[in-house]
């Protein structure tokens, strides 16, 4: 079995898979639900046998990995109708396109061209100004709306218009203007203008995304000016144009072939994610303007052959540029998360305005009246905006932007490409994930990656070594790895280009398909595959279809010294002169039934047993899982007592994330690390619009429960510092600014910022306890332990407590930053009494998911977020 691993993500067949519309009513015209059908066959080379009822699944339930006739209902949702609209006017445009029904004569005769002398220089410049540059035409951007979004979105609008009236408290209302209003506006509007820059960074990062599709097109191409050929930027072409198109040769817009050689095919992989190559034609073979052979769709290259064509669409004209054009303009509606971000904003703007007004009408109507003395317009000023910038968790845009860059990034590594960050909590409300075939998002480049010879894994550079060792000890144990190597490059369409022959074996290009390409080369890093080739003379080629999925090729032996490298031992001596050698390569479900012997270590062909079927089935199975593509090769010698097949190997082929948005915001960032709960996958897709990313769950939990907790806690340490120092609680609660008698005024000022420094501290503190707590929601601390299990560990989690420490101590122990902000040194046993609070709530978390682990259905469940 040999592995096969491209440069990016990849997907399942969808040859097998068919959409029948039903009728929900009889004698209704409506259309009904869709159903996604699958088909196979085991007991014939046809793939597609009818299965005799659709059997409903639970999209929600794990599908496993059989090789089965499957039928899953997917819910029909309907799109919204502007964007219904937009694509209906793509459908209907590719739909009344007739340059594939049309003669090449008559072709000719509308562009005005010549097959034989292309266009002349004063057409081309007509041209050009009537259709334009080849090239896609970059999406509408709205700058100075996006750039006001980047400012305005969220909470940018509270913390601008609390920066600007703390300015104003601090002059010209200020007498005399206070340096610590100064400071609380500067601070504002640094947090304004970071998170528009964090806004601005991650819609650059998606940007540059789909800036790479530019990159799948050609930079050049060959074309008839004149009557002479000329090498033209791709860029250049225009409708009308000649071009020529040789193998390995991309076209560079849509074009109708009027001349073909018989072995013209074209890779449309880039398009349509099938990477077997489609055959060139002079005449239409489809109405459909997508299928027919006659027409070569822009950004796909020639596999073999040579083809001359007349190109009958540029730029957004072509079916390449109408994809991208979909596919890259902004869209106007909001994303999920945007939505889950809107909701939250407006909650806590409502509790926010809500609680401003309150503190404005409880100055208004008693503490203005009864306490004149204590707070004054500016401090209402300054008061209010601290109230509002309170609630407002001003390291949101960039814990959000830095987790779902984080998120992103996984999966990237695990060949998921994501188009927008937006886009990736989406995947959270997912309920059906259709997929398509290998190709989509790819490349279309693979590799060879692992081989499974006689029940024995290996990766390719495994065998390679252990081929070169069986050489060097001159044993037959490797002659399985040497039919492995026969077989593999003479069941394979692909050539190496001999102009490459003296580059390395990665660099050196291959002409053929995704597949025969990584085969070929892993065949020859086992060996010469031109000189496996020698010794054999091909009779007969069926080429790999959807239908049957497979290939065969059938060869005559020209030198029985290729013999021994080809086929078992044992069946060596009996090859006789005139006897045929069939090779065929396909998907294991349709061939594996059909072998009932595989080859040994030693070369020799073994009855293909129970055990080493299922041994073969749990190879192929795991490689499926992983999303790897994987194929079976086997062989056969025909002579006059016909042999059945025996197995020889399987190919796995893959398709190659005010100060406490300083304190707490890594340690945010660090959460996006954090391992899935065990049962998360057990838990149904999110509702859209009913399960809340921020629900009153959540509020409750952090406002209600652990902020209060932490706030009281604060506090009492505060109050306990002063009751210590002589300044007992009576005389400070509702003092309203008036000074306890016999207490210096500078002292009792010194004892107050130490007393706040303190409530900063503890707040601090509890916060690392309240970080181990809302990692999981049910499991317990031991069960998802942060260390010491590889499959729960957070190591992210240390660092953003060591920075939250060390940013403690900059606010604190800093002498320019105390000046500024009134904080001053902390005795050091408060650095350690906050603990005993913060393992109070990380003990009463725990009590909370035990309760809730132990009573499923029970009240604190239904409540719990």
């Amino acid at each position: 079995m040999d592995r096969i691993e491209p440069a990016t993500s990849a997907s399942p067949s969808r040859q097998g898979i068919k959409w029948q519309p039903t009728d929900e009513e009889a004698g209704q015209g409506q259309r009904g639900r869709l159903q996604l059908r699958r088909t196979h066959s085991r007991g014939s080379m046809s793939i597609y046998s009818a299965h005799s009822a659709a059997a409903s699944i639970d999209p929600s339930a794990a599908i496993p990995i059989q090789y089965r006739t499957l039928s899953i209902d997917v819910e029909d949702y309907q799109a919204s109708a502007a964007q219904a609209k937009k694509k209906d006017a793509v459908a209907t445009d590719l739909a009344h396109l007739e340059w594939h029904r049309i003669t090449v004569e008559e072709l000719v005769r509308r562009l005005s061209s010549s097959i034989k002398d292309g266009l002349s220089e004063e057409q081309v410049q007509r041209r050009v100004k009537q259709y334009g540059k080849n090239a896609p035409t970059p999406p509408q951007s709205h700058r100075v709306r996006q750039t006001l979004g980047y400012f305005f979105k969220g909470f940018g609008p509270i913390l601008l218009a609390g920066s600007v009236l703390v300015f104003i408290a601090w002059r010209p209302l200020g007498s005399p203007p206070q340096t610590a209003n100064l400071a609380l506006a500067i601070v504002l509007l640094a947090v304004f203008f970071i998170q528009a820059g964090f806004n601005m960074w991650q819609d650059w990062s998606s940007s540059r995304v789909m800036a790479s599709i530019k990159t799948m097109l050609p930079d050049e191409c060959l074309a008839l000016r004149d009557g002479v050929q000329r090498d033209l930027l791709a860029q250049d072409v225009v409708p009308g144009d000649v071009v020529v198109i040789k193998a390995g040769n991309k076209l560079p817009a849509d074009v109708r072939f009027c001349q073909v050689s018989s072995d013209a095919k074209f890779d449309r992989s880039v398009l349509t994610g099938e990477s077997v190559p489609v055959s060139a034609s002079v005449d239409s073979t489809d109405n459909n303007y997508l299928e027919t052979q006659c027409i070569g769709l822009q950004g796909t290259h020639c596999v073999s052959g040579t083809c001359l064509g007349v190109v009958v669409a540029t730029g957004d004209r072509t079916v390449f540029g109408r994809i991208a054009k979909l596919t890259s303009e902004p869209k106007k509606g909001m994303t999920t998360l945007e939505k889950e971000v809107a909701n939250f904003v407006w909650i806590i703007c409502s509790i926010m305005l809500l609680m401003v007004v309150l503190v404005v009408a409880l100055w208004a109507g008693w503490l203005r009246k009864e306490h004149p003395d204590w707070i004054n317009v500016p401090n209402l000023i300054v008061s209010c905006v601290s109230v509002a910038v309170a609630f407002i968790p001003e390291g949101l845009p960039v814990a959000l932007t830095a987790s779902l860059t984080i998120s992103a990034n996984m999966m990237r590594k695990n060949k998921v490409l994501c188009k927008s960050l937006k886009t990736v909590e989406t995947l959270g409300a997912v309920s059906v994930i259709c997929s398509d075939k290998t190709g989509t998002l790819t490349q279309n480049k693979m590799m060879v990656t692992e081989a499974a010879v006689a029940g024995q894994i290996m990766t390719a550079e495994e065998a390679h070594d252990m081929l070169l060792a069986s050489h060097d000890a001159s044993e037959l144990a490797g002659n399985a790895l040497e039919q492995l190597r026969t077989v593999a490059g003479l069941c394979n369409a692909g050539e190496f280009d001999a102009a490459t022959q003296h580059l390395g074996l990665k660099e050196r290009r291959v002409r053929g398909d995704a597949t025969d390409q990584a085969i070929l080369r892993f065949a020859e890093s086992l060996g010469s595959v031109a000189e496996s080739r020698r010794f054999w003379h091909m009779c007969f080629d069926l080429a790999f279809n959807s239908k049957n999925k497979f290939m065969i090729r059938v060869f005559s032996n020209a030198n029985r010294a290729g013999l021994a490298n080809a086929i078992p031992t044992d069946t060596c001596a009996i090859f006789e002169p005139g006897d045929l050698l069939l090779t065929i390569k396909g998907a294991p479900d349709v061939l594996l039934p059909r072998c009932s012997r595989y080859v040994g270590k030693s070369g020799v062909s073994i009855t293909l047993t129970p055990t080493m079927l299922d041994k073969i089935e749990k190879t192929k199975n795991d490689w499926s899982a992983q999303g790897r593509r994987v194929l079976l090769l086997a062989h056969k010698p025909i002579s006059r007592s016909s042999l059945k097949n025996s197995l020889f190997r399987i190919l796995a082929c893959h398709d190659q994330r005010r100060v406490c948005c300083f304190t707490d915001s890594l340690a945010a960032t660090s959460l996006a690390y954090e391992k899935p709960e065990a049962d998360v996958l057990l838990r149904p897709p999110r509702r859209v619009g009913v399960d809340r990313l921020v629900d009153w769950k959540l509020i409750v939990q952090s406002y209600g429960v652990v902020g209060m907790m932490e706030t009281t806690a604060s506090f009492a340490m505060s109050y306990w510092y002063l009751e210590r120092q002589g300044i007992s609680f009576s005389r400070t609660w509702f003092a309203f600014g008036a000074l306890p008698p016999n207490v210096d005024p500078q002292f009792y000022a010194d004892q107050l910022k130490l007393a706040s420094s303190i409530y900063f501290v503890t707040l601090v503190v509890m916060q690392w306890f309240n970080l181990l707590a809302v990692r999981t929601r049910t499991l317990s601390l031991f069960q998802h332990a942060p260390v010491g299990n590889k499959e729960t560990q957070n190591l992210w989690l240390f660092p953003a407590v060591a920075f939250a420490l060390v940013m403690a101590f900059f606010w604190l122990y800093v002498p320019s930053l105390q000046a500024v902000i009134d904080t001053t040194p902390v005795p050091v046993e408060y650095w350690f009494l906050p603990m005993t609070f913060g393992l109070a709530i990380l003990l009463l978390d725990e009590a909370r998911k035990f309760c809730v682990r132990r009573w499923p259905r029970g009240f604190l469940a239904r409540v719990a977020w």
